[in-house]
C-alpha cells in the first residue's frame, strides 16, 4: 500500500477494514466499496461528495467518511486531482489534527488556483478559511466566481458569490461583502433556490455594522430555517457565531459565552469553528470563566501555530494577552498588533488596538491608552463598524479625551435602489412584484425596505409617500450612489 498524501495509513487495504469494528458502515463507504473493484475513480468521487455533504450533518459523519477515504489506496502524487487532495487533507484534519492537515490544505489551495474543475472550490474555501489564509481565500473565491460565471453554472456561482463575501468581511470592506451576499441570494432565488431565504449569512455583517435588531432577526431566521430543515445543530453554527460576535461587540460577555459554546462544542473543520475561538477567549475571560477561556485558547494555539498566517498568529497573541498576567500582557498585545498590521484584516487589527487601549487605561496609562484607542476608532470609523465605534468612543471618553460629536447628515440619503424600491412600495406594489420588476429577489427587497424605513424614520408602508415627498417629490433629492457596484452576474 502506497503512503497516503495525508500521512502514513495504518489501515489495511479495503474499505471495511478501515472502520472501527463497533461502528456501522457509513452509506457512502458502502457505495464506494461496491464501486471500487470496477471504478476506483468513481469510488474516490463518491467519498469526496460524501465529505462535502457531511459538512452539513456533523463531525461524526465526516469522520466516518474520512476513515473510508483513508482505507483506500491513495492516488499517485502525479495523478492526484484537487478533489483527491481535498479528501486527503480533510481526512488528515479529522483523524490526525491541524498540524498534519495544514500543509495539505496549502497544497489544495495551490492546486485549485490552476484547476478547471468546479467541484473542489467549496471545500477548498473551507480549508483556506479555517487557516485564516486571507490571501488564499480571496484568490480562491475570485477564481471560483470567474469559472462558474464562464460556465453558466448558476448553482456554483451563487455559492461562489456567497463565499466571495467572506474575505471582504475579513478585510473590513463591508459594502462589498453585502453586495456579494445580495447577488448570491438574488441568483439563488432566481435559479436553484439552494440557499434558502436566510442563506446569505447577513448576520455576520450586521453583527459588526448594525443595526442590532437586523443582526438578531437575521440570525434568528437562519436558526429557525435550519431547525425546520432538520439541521438545527450544524446548520445553525453560523448564526450562533454571529450572535457571539455581536454580544462581544456590545460587551454582553455572558450572552456571547452561551452562543460561543454552541460552536465550540461542535468543533467542525472550517472557518466557523476557528473564528469562534478568539471570541470565546475574550467572552469567557471577561465573564469570569477562566476554564473555558483556557480551553478555547488551547485549541486556538493548536490551529494558529499550525496555520502560521499573520492573521492566525495575531489572533493567538491577542487572545493570549487577554488571559496573561500584567508582566506578560503588553508584549503580547504589541505582538498581536504587529502580526495583524502585516495582514489585510483591518477589523482584527482595530480590535487589537482597542483591547490594548482598554488594558492601558485600566492601568492608568491614559496618554498611551488614548493613542491606541484613537487608532482603533479611526479604523472602525473608516470601515463603518458601528458597535466597535461606540465601544472605542466610550473607552476614549473614559481617558478624559474630548470627543467631537459624530456628524449627523442634514439630508436623508437613499441609494438609487432604495429609492426605486421605496417608490414602488409607496405606490402599493407588493414585494414579490417589486422583485420581479427590478430582477432581484424578494429577500433583497425586504433588506432595502428595512434600511429605508430606518433612514426615513417610518414604521409602515403607508408612511412612505409622505416621507419620500419630504426629501423631494421627484424621488431624487438627497440620493447617493452606492460605494461599490454589485457584482456582474453575466
Amino acid at each position: 500500500m502506497r503512503s497516503c498524501p495525508c500521512g502514513p495509513s495504518t489501515a489495511p487495504a479495503g474499505l471495511r477494514d478501515g472502520r472501527r469494528p463497533e461502528q456501522p458502515p457509513h452509506p457512502a463507504s458502502s457505495a464506494a466499496e461496491l464501486l471500487l473493484p470496477d471504478d476506483e475513480r468513481a469510488a474516490r468521487d463518491t467519498l469526496f461528495q460524501a465529505l462535502e455533504a457531511a459538512t452539513w450533518t456533523g463531525k461524526a459523519d465526516m469522520t466516518a467518511v474520512a476513515r473510508a477515504v483513508r482505507a483506500l489506496t491513495p492516488a499517485a502524487p502525479d495523478s492526484a486531482s484537487p478533489t483527491d487532495l481535498i479528501s486527503a487533507a480533510l481526512t488528515a484534519r479529522l483523524l490526525d489534527g491541524p498540524e498534519a492537515a495544514y500543509p495539505l490544505y496549502r497544497r489544495c489551495v495551490r492546486s485549485l488556483l490552476v484547476s478547471e474543475d468546479l467541484r473542489g472550490f467549496n471545500l477548498g474555501s473551507v480549508l483556506a478559511g479555517e487557516m485564516w489564509d486571507l490571501e488564499g481565500l480571496l484568490a480562491l473565491t475570485s477564481r471560483w466566481v470567474e469559472l462558474a460565471r464562464a460556465r453558466g453554472a448558476h448553482g456554483a456561482l451563487s455559492l461562489a458569490l456567497l463565499l466571495r463575501a467572506i474575505p471582504e468581511l475579513w478585510r473590513g470592506n463591508f459594502t462589498a461583502a453585502a453586495e456579494f451576499g445580495r447577488a448570491a441570494a438574488d441568483l439563488s432565488d432566481l435559479t436553484t433556490r439552494q440557499q434558502g431565504r436566510t442563506g446569505g449569512g447577513y448576520e455576520l455583517l450586521y453583527c459588526v455594522t448594525g443595526p442590532e435588531q437586523a443582526a438578531r432577526e437575521a440570525a434568528g431566521a437562519h436558526i429557525r430555517e435550519a431547525t425546520a430543515a432538520g439541521r438545527e445543530h450544524y446548520g445553525a453554527l453560523v448564526p450562533h457565531l454571529a450572535l457571539c460576535q455581536l454580544e462581544v461587540a456590545l460587551g454582553d460577555y455572558p450572552a456571547a459565552l452561551t452562543h460561543g459554546r454552541r460552536v465550540f462544542t461542535a468543533d467542525t473543520p472550517g472557518p466557523t469553528s476557528a473564528n469562534v475561538l478568539p471570541e470565546l477567549v475574550e467572552a469567557a475571560q471577561r465573564s469570569g470563566d477562566p476554564e473555558t477561556a483556557r480551553a478555547a485558547l488551547a485549541r486556538l494555539h493548536t490551529v494558529a501555530t499550525a496555520s502560521g498566517t499573520p492573521v492566525a498568529l495575531g489572533l493567538l497573541a491577542r487572545s493570549r494577552a487577554l488571559v496573561a498576567d500584567d508582566d506578560e500582557a503588553e508584549k503580547l498585545y504589541l505582538e498581536a498588533i504587529e502580526h495583524l498590521e502585516a495582514s489585510a484584516a483591518r477589523p482584527q487589527t482595530a480590535r487589537a488596538h482597542l483591547v490594548y487601549g482598554e488594558w492601558l487605561r485600566r492601568r492608568r496609562r491614559r496618554r498611551e491608552a488614548r493613542d491606541s484607542l484613537r487608532t482603533a476608532l479611526t479604523l472602525f470609523e473608516a470601515m463603518g463598524a458601528e458597535f466597535y465605534i461606540r465601544r472605542a468612543r466610550t473607552e476614549l471618553a473614559a481617558t478624559g479625551e474630548r470627543l467631537r460629536h459624530r456628524p449627523v447628515e442634514s439630508a436623508v440619503q437613499l441609494t438609487p435602489q432604495e429609492a426605486r424600491i421605496a417608490r414602488l412600495a409607496a405606490a402599493g406594489v407588493p414585494n414579490r412584484d417589486i422583485a420581479a420588476q427590478l430582477f432581484v429577489s424578494p429577500s433583497t427587497v425586504e433588506y432595502h425596505l428595512r434600511k429605508t424605513f430606518r433612514k426615513l424614520g417610518v414604521t409602515a408602508r403607508g408612511q412612505l409617500r409622505d416621507a419620500l415627498a419630504a426629501i423631494g417629490d421627484d424621488g431624487t433629492t438627497g440620493l447617493k450612489d452606492s460605494a461599490d457596484p454589485p457584482p456582474d452576474l453575466r
